[in-house]
């Protein structure tokens, strides 16, 4: 009887080791005995469930830590699905999910910023970089993207400045500095398709003008 009561107890108290070791050595002494049976696979069931639990939490540490939020979810979804009450395993669900959403959007913003690099839209690939450094700072992707879309963008305005010069040159019949814009131009870019044109038209115009001289 005073195993009976030491198994109740540690029961009540959800000391399922100790409710256990007491109904197994009553068992040892009536193994007929129902109620330290019922207490014996209750103790077991509840202690199975534990481990169960903590390898199921050690594994989503281990997955957010390395970033693999889906996997995470998925081995809390089945610990709240053995214990919906578990506060620890609620919590890191809710940092799993936050986390998972906020990788979801980087990798978006990541890669619209090389796409929009690619096709030239260096505002826009700004635009993404910036938005995906408000996210993570230090995030080197973002960094680099940052910096050739910047580049990209001064090349391109010394590029109009100098087709926009040389295009003045001409105008005026200033041909010989036209011809110098243009090089400027294809220095910068060459193959550069209006100022191979263009030099091209300046050129002609200079020999022609240095024959009538």
């Amino acid at each position: 009887k005073e195993l009976l009561n030491q198994a109740r107890r540690a029961d009540k108290e959800r000391d399922y080791e100790a409710c256990l070791r007491a109904a197994e050595e009553g068992l040892t002494l009536n193994s007929g005995h129902t109620e330290l049976q019922r207490l014996q696979s209750r103790s077991r069931q509840r202690l199975e469930q534990m481990r169960r639990m903590a390898q199921l939490l050690q594994d989503a540490r281990a997955e957010i830590e390395a970033q693999n939020y889906a996997a995470a979810l998925k081995a809390l979804d089945s610990a709240l699905q053995l214990d919906g009450s578990n506060t620890e395993a609620a919590q890191l669900k809710q940092k799993a999910q936050e986390a998972w959403e906020r990788q979801k959007r980087l990798e978006g913003l990541l890669n619209n910023a090389q796409r929009q690099l690619k096709a030239g839209q260096f505002e826009a690939c700004l635009e993404s970089a910036g938005q995906g450094l408000a996210l993570e700072a230090g995030h080197a992707l973002f960094k680099e993207l940052t910096v050739e879309a910047k580049r990209q963008l001064e090349l391109r305005r010394q590029i109009g400045e100098g087709l926009k010069r040389a295009a003045q040159h001409l105008a005026k019949k200033e041909y010989q500095p036209a011809v110098e814009a243009y090089d400027s131009v294809l220095k910068l870019a060459p193959g550069q398709a209006e100022a191979t044109e263009g030099r091209q038209r300046a050129q002609q115009a200079l020999q022609r003008q240095q024959r009538l001289e």
